[in-house]
This record gives C-alpha cells, structure tokens and sequence, in this order.
C-alpha cells in the first residue's frame, strides 16, 4: 500500500473511531512488544493460535484461527481485538486420544512483562486493541 493509500486509510480509521466513541488501549508500541515477545524465542516461542476482529468488520467466525503471527498483525492500528489461543489440541496418533498443550500461564507471564493489557478466555487471552462505549473488559 502505498504512502498516500495509508494516510488516506489512516484518516479514514480515525474518523470512524470518533464517530463510534471508541477508546484506544493499545498504541504501536504495546503491538510492537507483543509481536516482539511472540517472536523471540527468548520470550515465547511455541505454537500460537491467533484470530482477529477489526473496528470496521462486521460479525465475526469465531471457528477460524490463524498460525501466521504476519498474518495477524499487519494494520494494528484497526484491531478491536485480538485472540491468542494457549490452549492447543497435540494429535498423537488415530489410537490415542489428543492431549491439551495449555500454555496460559507462560503467555499471561510475558504479557504482564511487557505490560500489554488482556483479559483470559476459554482459549488463552484477549488483548484490547479498542473498546467501545458500554463495554467493560475484565482485565487480567
């Protein structure tokens, strides 16, 4: 996209998150620390699962996850939210039930490092990119 596409993308997401009275949570460097922490094998390096909804995008299939961390965090600027599952499903073969990988406590651990704010899910967390008026998260 080129640079006068985003300015005008930018200024478009703007006017939206006015009309809409939405509050902003994260800011580029909350999403750069994450996607840092995600990446570094230091940090936490391990099969993630991710899903996103966008401030403009309408329902959302909550069935579809993604693997691909670029995928995901491209335009972070319009995240609303922003799932990560710790909770993996491991197949060990067609004789052997799967075994849950639960990964909650080390990814709670480094989001609270570097101070991105979440709240837990059935599945791992959500981290806020915006809320909207009325809606209350319960912050981990």
């Amino acid at each position: 996209m080129g640079s006068e596409e985003e300015a005008k993308r930018r200024k478009q997401l703007k006017r939206y998150i006015a009309r809409e009275g939405l509050t902003c949570v994260m800011n580029d460097t909350k999403w750069r620390r994450l996607l840092d922490a995600l990446l570094s094998p230091d940090q936490l390096r391990c099969a993630l699962d991710y899903r996103r909804k966008d401030i403009q995008e309408g329902a959302r299939d909550l069935t579809i996850w993604d693997e691909d961390e670029y995928h995901v965090f491209g335009g972070w600027d319009a995240i609303e939210w922003l799932d990560i599952r710790a909770r993996i499903l491991r197949r060990r073969g067609a004789l052997q039930d799967p075994m849950i990988e639960d990964r909650t406590d080390e990814l709670v651990a480094v989001l609270r490092s570097i101070s991105v704010p979440f709240s837990l899910t059935k599945e791992g967390v959500r981290v806020w990119g915006y809320t909207r008026p009325g809606e209350a998260p319960e912050w981990a």
